[in-house]
């Protein structure tokens, strides 16, 4: 994971065009954020919106570790 993360940034590669993605229905909700269903370029995707009273740099960092991951996963 750590090289992973050291490869990505702290965003750069992951980032989309918001333009692009489709937000629809609420499919979960967690301490830190909600989940959503979206579609991005005809795809299904989950969305995670973190909630920004709970925003700070450990979880801005388990956030990047978690992306990490999953396109580790599906990439």
């Amino acid at each position: 994971v750590a090289k992973a993360l050291a490869a990505e940034g702290k965003s750069g590669d992951w980032e989309i065009d918001r333009r692009s993605l489709k937000i629809g229905e609420k499919i979960a909700s967690g301490s830190c954020g909600d989940l959503y269903h979206g579609v991005y370029l005809g795809e299904d995707v989950a969305v995670k919106v973190l909630k920004s009273e709970q925003l700070n740099d450990a979880l801005e960092d388990e956030f990047t570790q978690e992306v990490a991951i999953l396109r580790s996963v599906f990439c």
